[in-house]
């Protein structure tokens, strides 16, 4: 596992890391021209404060507690994306995260450019208000005790879809729900283009009850 802990400020000329880059370090403050992280990337503790050009990270991205506010350029993470109380207020240009993301009690409300998730999508505690881009989730997106308002894009979540209490009043392009659809007290007052739900659909306390 490669480290880099010297005192070096600045990352330069390097395009692809095929090992993981874990702790940069307290001097780092630049990643340069870095542009792709085949294995994990862990900032926490670091200075670093924008990804720069970095566009994608092979397996976890982790930005809990760091310092980073910016994704950069950043378009794809192989594996998952872990933001809880981290800095970052818009995922940018990322669309592709190949497993799950962590927003809970992180400053994310916007979810910029994201379209694919592999497989859930934690959204319980955040400050996100709508789905935005988002087309295409593998597992569960669980929305409890969140500011959810609006689904966006989303066409497919291949799990369970929670929007219980949320403030949710359509289900805008959402064909298809692989396990169960919880709509227990929100105002959704139509299915819209709902095709299929391979589980339970909770319809208590709503006016499709």
């Amino acid at each position: 596992m490669l480290k880099i802990t010297h005192s070096l400020n600045r990352i330069n000329s390097i395009t692809l890391l095929l090992l993981s880059v874990i702790s940069l370090g307290s001097q780092v403050e630049d990643l340069g021209d870095l542009e792709s992280v085949g294995g994990d990337f862990d900032l926490v503790g670091s200075k670093i404060k924008s990804l720069g050009k970095l566009k994608t990270v092979g397996y976890d991205l982790v930005l809990q507690n760091s310092k980073v506010t910016d994704l950069g350029s950043l378009k794809s993470v192989g594996r998952s994306v872990y933001l809880q109380d981290s800095q970052v207020t818009s995922l940018g240009n990322l669309e592709s995260v190949g497993r799950s993301i962590g927003l809970q009690d992180s400053k994310v409300t916007d979810l910029g450019k994201l379209k694919t998730v592999g497989n859930d999508v934690y959204l319980r505690d955040s400050q996100v208000t709508s789905l935005g881009n988002l087309e295409t989730v593998g597992g569960n997106i669980d929305s409890r005790d969140t500011k959810l308002s609006d689904l966006g894009n989303l066409e497919t979540v291949g799990g369970e879809l929670n929007l219980k209490e949320t403030k949710v009043k359509d289900l805008g392009k959402l064909e298809s729900v692989g396990g169960n659809l919880n709509l227990q007290n929100t105002q959704v007052t139509s299915l819209g283009k709902l095709e299929s739900v391979g589980g339970t659909l909770d319809l208590r306390d709503t006016k499709l009850a």
